[in-house]
């Protein structure tokens, strides 16, 4: 970096998007798990320049936008799980804020296009494992 000091931004994980997540309860329990045998690990949070400097290597190509997903034509899944129990979200993770307001707090605007897209085709899974192709879908 030619002797220049690079002080990264504040970087961190956050809520967001439009995509549904579900969390099923574990169906064998807590006492069918080895809870002796305890492992942990690191994750670092790196932006670009960072990445490059510390690894040595170029950074991945950032994730491509719901709209441009959309415009190659690539898939779009659904999962057939009504039947499927859901944990619910706890009090604590209902106060996280997501991306769009933390783009808002931190630079008065939204950095990232999550504008609607017109999804022509959704691949769904269904509860016996089959899929099926479902045109018009949104």
């Amino acid at each position: 970096m030619d002797g220049a000091i690079y002080s990264p931004p504040e970087m961190g994980f956050a809520a967001g998007g439009k995509m549904e997540q579900k969390v099923y309860p574990d169906p064998y329990g807590l006492d069918c798990w080895d809870q002796d045998n305890l492992a942990s690990t690191w994750g670092h949070i790196l932006d670009s320049m960072s990445y490059q400097e510390i690894t040595g290597f170029e950074p991945p190509f950032s994730p491509i936008s719901a709209q441009t997903y959309t415009e190659y034509g690539l898939p779009w899944f659904d999962l057939y799980d009504e039947d499927k129990q859901t944990l619910k979200a706890s009090a604590e993770l209902k106060k996280i804020n997501g991306v769009k307001e933390k783009d808002e707090a931190n630079f008065g605007q939204i950095l990232q296009d999550d504008s609607t897209v017109d999804v022509k085709s959704t691949i769904v899974i269904g509860k016996d494992k089959s899929v099926e192709k479902v045109e018009g879908k949104n």
